[in-house]
């Protein structure tokens, strides 16, 4: 989820106050140079799903968000309310979806179960909506200063993630560094597309992409020329929804990361400031890309770490679905596919069954379940009653080219 400070008149009180929340620390217990935890994929049946890990924070645990496309640390508003945690101040955020002002919260040491991290400040951000229909409550994200007081691998692979001490970390001796450069504390790579000149391109471990296009990059490479061709959608942002396109390039390069019939995500331009239309970035790089890998973050010496071999394009189901309680199969969205047959599903029709069988508990099954063959049979709850719906993997995208 890429989300930064905007720097304007309206926020110089705010910065003051941020420029103290210099002082994080990350202390491990005795003996501890490395705290290993599972990894949660907070989902909605769509995509992979988002990385998160379970933490101590205040009387309670809560599920944190590893975002690198953040550049702080956030806590829900609304716990932090609960909580009764002392304001100081506001700020300026901007994300995917529009900019907003919110506050800033003094809040308590975040518990790794073997390390502790503390930060003076939190940013007091509206998750609910950002988490609706995943199945879990965010109780907060970890970004820029989490992830710049340790080193950091999220084993995709195996479901772990592991946080070491800056101090004591070696890095894998077979794995070759990629160097990061870093704007507004999030972490870059240069990459290219379909061999076309090289790029910058954030790493968001916040996003449920493969790949996002700018608005700015899109409009320069003509990328979007034909839109009727494509697959118009809305992007989730923390700002709120944006229009954007999906499609397919033929081939993505950065660093260790490589993929042939690419999904992008192709950003349509807003009014007003938004991280889509960012034009010193080509885009980004989201989880989808490194789903299968263990990617490790040393940010204090500006390297990345990718083991794993190259997985298969991680494509969009085309239907994202509900997995609130008393939601849980509640159709929210259907991409809609040029050239494609005709599909009976509509927003707000229920799915009951996957070829006979029950739906799934959690969204990652779902999406297996739906991907395992090329057909599958919906059963779908709507008006009081029931009908089967053939739904067809999406085994390719409409392809777009980058003009040289």
């Amino acid at each position: 989820m890429a989300i930064g400070l905007c720097k304007g008149r309206a926020a110089l009180a705010a910065l003051a106050l941020l420029a103290t929340a210099t002082a994080q620390e990350m202390e491990f217990d005795a003996g501890k140079s490395s705290v290993e935890l599972p990894l949660v994929m907070l989902g909605n049946g769509n995509l992979p799903g988002l990385p998160c890990i379970e933490l101590g924070f205040g009387e309670g645990t809560g599920l944190f968000l590893l975002d690198t496309g953040f550049n702080a640390v956030a806590v829900r508003r609304g716990l932090a309310a609960d909580l009764g945690l002392e304001q100081r101040g506001t700020h300026i955020a901007a994300s995917f979806g529009g900019t907003s002002k919110v506050p800033l919260f003094r809040g308590p040491a975040v518990d790794l179960r073997g390390a502790r991290f503390t930060v003076p400040l939190f940013y007091g951000l509206d998750l609910d909506h950002f988490a609706q229909g995943r199945g879990r409550q965010l109780t907060g994200i970890l970004g820029a200063w989490f992830f710049a007081r340790c080193v950091l691998t999220i084993d995709y692979a195996r479901g772990k993630v592991v946080v070491s001490d800056q101090q004591t970390w070696q890095p894998p001796p077979d794995l070759a560094p990629t160097r990061l450069d870093f704007r507004l504390g999030q972490p870059e790579i240069w990459g290219t597309i379909d061999d076309g000149r090289p790029a910058r391109f954030m790493i968001d471990t916040g996003a449920e992409t493969v790949l996002l296009l700018n608005a700015p990059f899109v409009a320069r490479s003509h990328l979007a020329d034909a839109p009727e061709r494509l697959c118009r959608s809305r992007l989730m942002g923390l700002g709120g929804r944006a229009d954007c396109w999906f499609a397919e390039v033929a081939r993505f390069a950065a660093g260790p990361l490589e993929l042939a019939d690419c999904p992008v995500v192709l950003m349509g331009a807003v009014d007003g400031f938004d991280f889509g239309d960012d034009s010193l970035r080509a885009g980004l790089i989201g989880t989808g890309m490194l789903h299968g890998r263990a990617v490790t973050f040393d940010y204090a010496r500006r390297r990345l770490f990718v083991a794993g071999p190259p997985q298969p394009a991680v494509r969009p189901l085309g239907i994202t679905v509900d997995y609130d309680d008393g939601e849980r199969g509640t159709v929210a969205e259907v991409l809609g596919m040029p050239d494609s047959p005709a599909v009976d599903l509509l927003a707000g029709d229920r799915i009951v069954a996957i070829d006979g069988a029950p739906l799934p508990a959690l969204p990652a099954d779902f999406r297996a379940a739906v991907t395992a063959r090329e057909t599958v049979e919906l059963t779908v709850e709507r008006g009081g009653e029931r009908h089967v719906v053939a739904w067809r993997r999406i085994e390719h995208l409409p392809r777009v080219r980058m003009a040289q």
